[in-house]
């Protein structure tokens, strides 16, 4: 998914440097800013995939280590019976 959040954020890059360079007169003008807009909402689409990705990614290994903590926590205790006496 980061591959795919670079890749739509440099396709929306470079639709508004191409919309930057051309140059257009009248109705044209307008959909050239259109087109600038649109390759910013691109973009920011791009960026919005690659935060979803960087929180997943985040919220996995957090997810791993507390099962591994527990995991070495619940190996050093040790599971006395209620039958038993501790103490006379």
């Amino acid at each position: 998914m980061k591959r795919i959040g670079k890749i739509v954020t440099a396709v929306g890059i470079g639709i508004m440097f191409f919309g930057g360079m051309c140059d257009a007169d009248g109705i044209y003008y307008y959909y050239l800013i259109a087109v600038i807009a649109l390759g910013a909402l691109v973009s920011l689409a791009g960026l919005a995939i690659m935060s979803v990705e960087l929180r997943r990614a985040e919220r996995r290994k957090a997810c791993f280590y507390f099962i591994r903590r527990r995991d070495r926590l619940d190996a050093d205790v040790e599971f006395i019976d209620l039958d038993k006496k501790i103490a006379p």
